[in-house]
């Protein structure tokens, strides 16, 4: 009997629960950047948001400081990047650069410039003959640094 009980004060209070509205949510993923990323070659990876609502989060330590993140790019149309500045009287900027294979250097794809603490822009995924680029996000600030919060990169990947 207290079995049977249990059971069914359980199974009433998840029935409250919905009808209240309860959603489960999985718990987000939040990447912080790790030093040195400064260059490609010390790039950190960056988590997509589709993936595991996923935030990458990096702190301009110094006015000429660069954070490099990779783009984990897959075989999505298109990405849409937003930059969001630790304050709003702070220009953070991104810009992304991709690998060409079979060139030296980088191609600049794309550049955002931060109105109110947020810059934002979309950038294309899979090319028309499926190749996958290599992307990179280099966050930078333009009139000095904020090292007390940081910033936050969202990439969300369109398929």
């Amino acid at each position: 009997m207290k079995k049977i009980r249990k059971i069914s004060i359980t199974a009433m209070l998840a029935l409250c629960l919905m009808s209240l509205g309860a959603v489960s949510v999985s718990a987000a993923l939040a990447n912080y950047e790790s030093e040195p990323n400064n260059y490609y070659d010390t790039a950190n990876d960056a988590v997509l948001y589709e993936w595991d609502y996923g935030t990458n989060y990096g702190y301009l330590s110094t006015m000429g400081d660069l954070d490099y993140w990779k783009i984990l790019t897959n075989s999505a149309s298109y990405y849409n990047i937003s930059l969001y500045a630790p304050s709003p009287y702070l220009e953070y900027n991104v810009v992304i650069l991709e690998k060409v294979p079979g060139q030296d250097g980088y191609t600049q794809v794309g550049r955002s410039y931060s109105i109110n603490g947020i810059a934002s822009l979309s950038i294309p995924g899979v090319k028309s003959n499926g190749t996958i680029p290599q992307y990179y996000a280099v966050v930078y600030c333009n009139n000095g640094f904020h090292n007390a919060a940081p910033y936050k990169l969202i990439i969300d990947a369109v398929y």
